[in-house]
C-alpha cells in the first residue's frame, strides 16, 4: 500500500517523539519508551498530534526499545529481558496503530528501530545483528510490514537486518536514516558521501526501499547534501519523506512545521520529491 500511495503522493511523517514526550513530562525523568506501559494515553495522544498537523505515517514510540532498556531497569535475567522488550515493543505498536484506526484517511504506521548500546554487546557477548533480529521478530509478530531504522551511524547492521526482514516478509518495506554532526560525519567517522554509496549499494539489491533522510545538526548541510553532485543520483530515484514537527524540538528542525513550508518548497528544484 504504501508503495502505491508514494507513487502520486509526498508522503509526511511524524516528528520526534522522545524530545516532545520530554517537553510535556520533563520533570518524571522517565524515558518515552517506558510511558507505553506507565502513559498509554499520552503516547496515543502525541500521535494523534502528529496526524492531525498532517503526518500520514507515524513510528511506533520504539527508538530506545532493546535490550539495553531492560538492563538500565535493573532486569539482569536474559528471558525477563526478552519479555520485557517484547511487552513494550507490542504495546507501543498497539498504540500507534489506536491513534492511526481513529482517522478518516489512510494512515502508515512504521516500526522504529533505533542503535543499540555498543557495551550491551560486549557484556553478554553476543552478535549485534542477534538484537535487531530479536527486534525484527517483535515487530514481525505484531504485523508491521514498514520499518524504519532511524538515525544510525552504519549501514553494517542495518543491511543485514533488512535481509533479514525481507526473507521473513518479503512485500516489507525497510526506510534508513542516517545521523550526522555538522562536518557531515557520523559517529562511526563514516562521511555522508560514502554512506550514500553504501545505502544505494543496499537499494539496489531490493532489501532497502528507501533511504529518506540524513538527520544532520545544521539546517545548511541538507542543502549541500541536496545541491552536492554525488548525492543527486540517489536524491531523484528516492522516494521521499518529510520530518513534520508540531513544536520545537532538538536538532536541525526546530520550527513548527506550518513556519518551515517557505523552506520546504524551495527543496522542490531539486527535484520532483523531497528529500529531508
Amino acid at each position: 500500500m504504501i508503495r502505491e500511495y508514494l507513487k502520486e503522493h509526498i508522503l509526511i511523517t511524524d516528528g520526534a517523539m522522545g524530545t516532545y514526550y520530554d517537553r510535556k513530562k520533563s520533570e518524571n525523568g522517565r524515558i518515552a519508551e517506558e510511558a507505553n506501559l506507565l502513559e498509554p494515553e499520552l503516547i496515543t495522544r502525541i500521535h494523534e498530534e502528529y496526524l492531525e498537523q498532517g503526518a500520514r505515517l507515524i513510528r511506533t514510540n520504539t527508538f530506545a526499545a532493546n535490550h539495553a532498556m531492560a538492563l538500565g531497569r535493573g532486569v539482569r535475567d536474559r528471558r525477563e529481558q526478552d519479555a520485557y522488550v517484547k511487552h513494550v515493543i507490542r504495546a507501543a505498536w498497539k498504540l500507534a496503530q489506536k491513534a492511526a484506526e481513529n482517522r478518516p484517511e489512510e494512515i502508515f504506521v512504521a516500526a522504529d528501530i533505533g542503535p543499540a548500546a555498543e557495551n550491551l554487546f560486549s557484556e553478554y557477548e553476543t552478535d549485534p545483528a542477534a538484537e535487531y533480529r530479536f527486534l525484527a521478530d517483535c515487530f514481525l509478530e505484531c504485523g508491521a510490514q514498514i520499518f524504519n531504522f532511524e538515525t544510525f551511524s552504519d549501514i553494517k547492521y542495518v543491511a543485514k537486518t533488512a535481509r533479514y526482514i525481507k526473507e521473513k516478509c518479503p512485500e516489507a518495506f525497510v526506510m534508513v536514516s542516517f545521523a550526522a554532526n555538522r562536518n557531515g560525519y557520523t559517529t562511526q567517522g563514516i562521511s555522508i558521501s560514502t554512506a550514500s554509496i553504501r545505502l544505494n549499494r543496499c537499494r539496489n539489491r531490493f532489501f532497502i526501499s528507501i533511504v529518506p533522510f540524513f538527520c544532520v545538526f545544521d539546517r545548511s548541510f541538507l542543502l549541500i547534501i541536496a545541491s552536492a553532485k554525488s548525492f543527486c543520483q540517489w536524491i531523484f530515484v528516492c522516494l521521499c519523506i518529510f520530518s513534520c514537527h508540531i513544536c520545537q524540538v532538538s536538532g536541525g528542525f526546530s520550527l513548527p512545521f506550518t513556519k518551515r513550508r517557505f523552506r520546504i518548497e524551495n527543496w522542490f528544484s531539486f527535484g520532483d520529491y523531497l528529500l529531508i
